[in-house]
């Protein structure tokens, strides 16, 4: 397994910072890296609402204006940070020709964010401001459409292959998700890969 420093670097799939500025240079993508980790790092250390432009530009020793012109609102800064990781997790996309194992990958990639990575203390931040800023929910729940299309396109590659079923997929997935989301939060018991593997067996096979 990776240390807790494998999903704070790396280059996302989409990246859509990587615009030239007036002056047609290109812009700065460690820069642009770097800010969304420190906005992770933040996060995980002060919770949503005491983060701030402000700190993330004292921290990289950059000015507020730098991060601004990338990010037009703390809530687009943190979508964009959290997204990053997200694909940070999932790099290649299983396809091993078992629908089964790929979803087990998927999902355990999940759990390992969690677990072994900033982002489980930045997820338990967020959950508690989510109903109290709008335009946070709102790109929360466009992050999580990513995300599930991952498992969506692995199920409905099994099912052509006539390995799973792919009735109930959104219920599926929800049941998967909440139950890694509940064992982690909650429970505050290991997310283990025999117990991830063990999940996708009962739900998806």
């Amino acid at each position: 397994m990776s240390d807790n420093n494998t999903l704070m670097t790396g280059n996302s799939k989409a990246d859509p910072t990587a615009k030239r500025t007036a002056q047609g240079r290109p812009r700065d993508k460690t820069l642009d890296a770097a800010i969304l980790d420190a906005t992770i790092l933040l996060l995980a250390e002060t919770g949503y609402d005491a983060m701030s432009m402000e700190l993330i530009a004292r921290r990289l020793g950059c000015s507020r204006s730098s991060i601004y012109r990338r990010f037009p609102d703390k809530a687009a800064l943190v979508a964009a940070a959290v997204t990053r990781q997200f694909e940070l997790a999932n790099p290649v996309v299983p396809e091993t020709g078992d629908a089964i194992q790929d979803i087990t990958r998927l999902l355990f990639n999940t759990a390992r964010m969690l677990t072994e990575s900033p982002v489980g203390a930045v997820i338990k931040a967020l959950i508690t401001v989510l109903d109290k800023d709008a335009e946070l929910g709102r790109l929360a729940k466009e992050m999580e459409k990513g995300r599930r299309q991952y498992l969506l396109d692995a199920i409905a590659r099994g099912a052509a292959r006539g390995e799973i079923s792919d009735t109930q997929t959104d219920q599926k997935i929800d049941a998967a998700l909440g139950a890694i989301y509940l064992r982690y939060l909650l429970l505050q018991k290991p997310v283990t890969r025999r117990y991830v593997q063990e999940l996708t067996e009962t739900l998806f096979r």
